[in-house]
């Protein structure tokens, strides 16, 4: 059978590859808050639950560090409307099939994590969501047909390259679709992804692919939101 790659040409040319794409994510642009306006701009807070940050067979410390990250940038724009989306499966769950059982709906694994329950009052939408995709979601649906005039989305949250990415891929081609103008905006330091070696799934290197991925598609990866 002929091999699908030829490994040793495939890392050689691969270790250039990943050192520009590295330098390309320094020196990042930092933006503040007073570059959005409430009217049109919504944070997006992606999973920001405890079967993510917590507990649980998909929890992972890593996701947890940017748990204080996002409460500072909620804070920040306390004022402005948020999205929670929020991972909720039943025993039958058909991604399942795909990912070990977690979030099961009414256990405290598909719940917001307490850091971030102040923000979810009046001003917040909470999408409960059956599969890696968001966007997808009924909640979200309805939220997104009364709020078209979203069109500055900051997205916070885990893992970056599933869950955030799928989302983020979607609601960016959505917009390109609709040919509406739209910035979908990634702070480096809000999210995160996980490590686990049986899958070899490398946090770093998924972290940079996604990352990487996002970028060429048109959503702005920064270092930081400021006051």
């Amino acid at each position: 059978m002929e091999k699908i790659i030829d490994k040793d040409k495939f890392i050689e040319k691969s270790k250039d590859t990943l050192l520009k794409i590295i330098e390309s994510f320094e020196n990042l642009q930092t933006l503040k808050v007073s570059d959005f306006k409430p009217e049109n701009t919504v944070i997006v807070n992606v999973d920001l639950i405890n079967g993510f940050c917590k507990e649980g067979n998909l929890s992972s410390e890593l996701v947890a560090k940017i748990i204080p990250y996002t409460v500072k940038i909620n804070e920040y724009f306390k004022a402005y409307q948020k999205v929670f989306f929020v991972d909720k499966h039943t025993k039958e769950s058909a991604e399942f099939n795909s990912y070990i059982e977690h979030c099961i709906e009414n256990t405290s694994e598909s719940e917001i994590i307490d850091e971030l329950k102040p923000f979810v009052d009046g001003n917040s939408t909470v999408c409960f969501k059956n599969s890696v995709n968001g966007f997808l979601c009924d909640d979200y649906t309805k939220w997104l047909k009364s709020n078209m005039n979203k069109t500055n989305i900051i997205v916070l949250g885990d893992v970056t390259d599933i869950c955030v990415m799928n989302y983020c891929l979607s609601q960016k081609t959505f917009f390109n679709e609709k040919n509406i103008a739209s910035r979908i905006i990634i702070p480096i330091k809000g999210v995160e992804t996980y490590d686990l070696d049986i899958t070899n799934h490398n946090a770093e290197l998924m972290n940079l692919f996604a990352l990487y991925n996002m970028r060429m598609n048109g959503i702005e990866i920064i270092e930081d939101i400021e006051k």
